[in-house]
């Protein structure tokens, strides 16, 4: 039995993005082996993180996309120390972290992986938020360059 509600007045109802097409990663599994996906990014103490994911579940978060083809991680990531958080960093705020799928590189040290890079980003609780998350590294380093 499956239910459904309207969204309430703090919910976002999300549709189908219909631009959005996941590319076929058939290629990474015949011709390189690959097994497992690396969604890597470099944190704002310049360490390397990643979150490792096997292909076929990243074939199927893919698939499922609403145009935003992600993971959630907690909003501390960034701000982690060792095993201590830096202040003004808390694991309450989820963050998404959105794939940006243009930037996959095999991995020549890791036979099997691929890796790739992404953006931090808001939920967007409210619509009127920005997806832009501030202390998203890759959205630092743009600012920079622009």
């Amino acid at each position: 039995m499956t239910t459904t509600h309207e969204p309430t007045t703090y919910e976002v109802k999300y549709s189908v993005d219909k631009t959005f097409v996941a590319p076929d990663l058939s290629h990474l599994k015949e011709c390189h082996n690959i097994r497992y996906i690396r969604l890597t990014w470099l944190d704002l103490h310049n360490v390397t993180r990643c979150r490792v994911l096997s292909l076929s579940y990243f074939e199927k978060l893919l698939e499922t996309a609403t145009g935003r083809p992600g993971v959630t991680v907690a909003g501390c990531v960034l701000g982690l120390v060792g095993l201590s958080m830096a202040k003004g960093f808390s694991p309450a705020g989820p963050r998404r972290f959105v794939a940006d799928l243009t930037s996959m590189r095999l991995c020549p040290y890791a036979p099997g992986h691929a890796m790739l890079f992404g953006w931090f980003q808001n939920f967007q609780v409210d619509p009127e938020e920005p997806l832009e998350y501030d202390l998203c590294p890759r959205t630092l380093l743009a600012r920079q360059l622009s």
